[in-house]
Formats: structure tokens, sequence, C-alpha cells
């Protein structure tokens, strides 16, 4: 059974459509992060995008602008949303084919005895993954039960995706010499502290969280705004005359804050020539360089 991580989809029609306009080397780069977003569960941090590609900073402010488009830009990550759930997918399928061999071998013991085996201790004397084994007719079969501590551990964590990848991730953690109580300790401080989490599609798969040591993250509380945000109305009605703008080609009276804004996403003409794949994608860039403009002028006044 392929794991989860070990194949990655492309759907050929999908990509091509979304990626006409790139060059034969933007399409390597572009590869290379999709690549990348697929083992880190569709988020890259910004500081490591230079390494994946082996560019210099040069050859990335060449590369960057091309390629931003294609991801959602949040705290401090290069986000593909299309990556994230079918990596969610894949951890899905892998998961039922897991508990459909785990039924199976279980209605292979009925009639032939009962299982027996012995629990493995770590160095600090919890039970870890127990393995057990049982004789039949036509062959041995092995199966896999959690300990105590991990389905704590799992109970704790708030996405549940990949539970037989987690549990051998704790494994590897706990065996490390991290005790079970600071793991515990880091998720509930994360739940409270990091921002991102309060969209449940920016929390790792616990997998993912334990492999990078993220028990080890250090959050900074946000500071204190000295201005009150933009008015909601305002924003909605510059991002109204955007719209109108983009589809008539009429940007007559545009909000000034509209006009920088436009500006800073690529002008006038990258707006009116969008295609309907990379419409939501610059909407979101260009709400945030609203938002930002207009934090400018209050702050201004």
């Amino acid at each position: 059974m392929s794991k989860p991580h070990s194949w990655m989809p492309l759907y050929i029609g999908d990509y091509l459509r979304d990626t006409m306009r790139l060059s034969l080397y933007e399409h390597g780069a572009y590869l290379l992060l999709l690549m990348a977003a697929w083992t880190e569960g569709g988020s890259l941090k910004m500081g490591d995008l230079m390494a994946y590609l082996k560019v210099t900073h040069e050859e990335w402010e060449v590369l960057r602008p091309k390629l931003e488009p294609f991801f959602e830009v949040k705290n401090g990550c290069w986000i593909h949303g299309r990556v994230q759930r079918e990596v969610e997918r894949s951890a899905q399928l892998y998961e039922k084919k897991v508990e459909g061999g785990k039924r199976g071998a279980e209605a292979r013991w009925k009639g032939h005895g009962t299982p027996n085996g012995t629990p493995i201790k770590t160095p600090n004397g919890s039970s870890m993954v127990t393995t057990t084994t049982t004789t039949t007719t036509r062959n041995k079969v092995k199966v896999k039960s959690y300990c105590a501590n991990f389905d704590l551990f799992w109970n704790s964590y708030p996405k549940k995706t990949a539970k037989a990848k987690a549990a051998k991730s704790y494994e590897k953690a706990i065996s490390a010499g991290v005790s079970h109580e600071r793991l515990i300790e880091a998720v509930e401080k994360a739940k409270r502290m990091n921002t991102s989490w309060h969209d449940p599609q920016y929390i790792p798969m616990a997998a993912t969280w334990l492999n990078g040591r993220r028990w080890e993250d250090e959050f900074t509380p946000a500071p204190a705004k000295a201005h009150a945000s933009p008015a909601p109305s305002l924003i909605n009605e510059i991002l109204t005359a955007a719209h109108e703008g983009i589809k008539r080609g009429n940007w007559k009276g545009f909000h000034p804050a509209g006009v920088r804004a436009l500006k800073a996403v690529g002008g006038r003409q990258r707006a009116e020539n969008l295609k309907t794949s990379d419409l939501a994608t610059w909407q979101a860039q260009f709400r945030r360089a609203v938002e930002a403009e207009l934090a400018q002028e209050a702050s201004n006044a």
C-alpha cells in the first residue's frame, strides 16, 4: 500500500489551463514548489522558498511575481489551497485502506484463537504502538493499536487526519526524549496563540507538526493597533468599483487608495487581462493592498 506522501496527483488539464502564461523556466520553478508544498502539507515558509528552488536573490526577484499568484500569502507562509485539499484527501484514503486492512485481519482471526503480544516500552516508561501477531492456517497477521498517551495527544490535536502516520511521528518524538506533557502543552498553547490555527485549513497534520518539531515554536502577542481598522463599507465600495473597472474598462472616479492598491498588485492592464481562474487570487491580493493603503491613510491623518 502506497503511503499518502509517496506520490502526488497532477491534473494535467487543470495545470496547463492555469499556467499557460509561464515560461519553460517558470514552469520548472512552479513544479518544484508544488512538490515541496506536497511534502509539507500545502504550506511553505517564505524563508525557505529560494532554498527549494536553489536560486539567487536576484533570480528570485524575477520569479516571485510570476509564482506568487498561485499561492495565498499568510502569516509568513505561501499556502497552496489545492495542494492542501489533495494532501488531506490522500491521507483520508490511506486511513480508509489501513482501517480496511484491520477489519480484514479481525475477520480472519475469528475461529483461530486470540492474538497476543507485548507492549513496547519507551525510555520514559510509557507504552508505545503495540504490534501483536496471531497465526492462522494461511499466514501471520500483524495489527496495530495505540497507546493511551498517544490517544490523549490525538484527542487534544485539532486536526484528525492521518492518525497512523501521526502515531509513528509521536513515537519518534517520545523516543528522542520529548515528554508527553510537553507535547500536550505545546498543542494547547498553539491553539490559544497561533492565529493561523483559527482557520482549520491552515492547521498542519499532526505528523507534519511533530516531524517539524513544532512544539518548539514561540508566539509573540500581536501588537495593539494604534488606529481603528478601515471601515468595511469603504473597502467593499472600492472592491465593487474595481470589479466594474475590470468589467467595463472604466476606472473614472476610482478612490485614491484603490488607485495605489491597483498599482501595487500589477496595475490596470494586468487586472483587465486576468483569466477567470486567476480572479479570486487577484481579488484577495487587491483587498489586502486596499486595507494597507487605508490603514496608512489613517495613520497619517
